[in-house]
């Protein structure tokens, strides 16, 4: 098994792209070196549920991806509704543009968020998601995302966890989750760092 610690946003494009086409992924490969340390700006913020739903922990969802926090730490959330949320005020840095189930965000202290609609959703090719937002724009917290027909996840025998895996938790050691608990999108905190 290998792991992979650390990653930014646009890293796990990457990332994806590889496991999908079968390719190995080399330990440190494509590590921005160049980046800003989250030391250098301030950490304290909090981000809401992107969707509503019941929030669980990442050690519960169902992919050991996410579940082994290889993508990073976060939490979960079995949804209620199909509409995912910007979390806080972000910038979109990265989008799954062939199968639109997954979304990087950045926020101004430096964490990055990816958010996942789903387990195994990628093979869905992008049916049943509509994108509502572009790479490159700055969003608002409660802004739609990405709006997915949980039927369609569903019926492909696929599981509709929403995950959300800060990707660089590593530099968030204060980074606290909230516990399992009914969460509505963009009113429940969910993670404070």
């Amino acid at each position: 098994m290998q792991v992979i610690v650390g990653l930014s946003v646009p890293q796990v494009r990457g990332y994806f792209d590889a496991l999908l086409k079968g390719e190995s992924i080399a330990p440190g490969e494509g590590e921005d070196t160049s980046a800003k340390t989250a030391a250098a700006v301030d950490l304290s913020m909090k981000l809401d549920a992107c969707i509503s739903g019941q929030l669980i922990d990442m050690s519960e969802v169902k992919d050991d991806m996410f579940s082994q926090k290889m993508m990073g730490d976060g939490v979960a959330i079995e949804p209620t509704g199909d509409t995912v949320v910007a979390p806080a005020d972000a910038e979109v840095t990265m989008v799954m543009e062939e199968s639109l189930h997954a979304i990087g965000l950045r926020f101004a202290n430096g964490a990055e968020l990816l958010i996942h609609i789903g387990i195994d959703t990628v093979k869905l090719n992008g049916r049943g998601f509509q994108l509502l937002t572009t790479q490159g724009a700055h969003v608002k917290q409660g802004e739609p995302l990405i709006r997915f027909d949980p039927q369609v996840i569903r019926d492909a025998g696929y599981q509709t966890t929403v995950i959300m895996a800060v990707t660089n938790s590593a530099d968030y050691p204060q980074m606290k989750k909230k516990p399992d608990q009914t969460v509505a999108a963009s009113e429940t905190p969910v993670l404070t760092f």
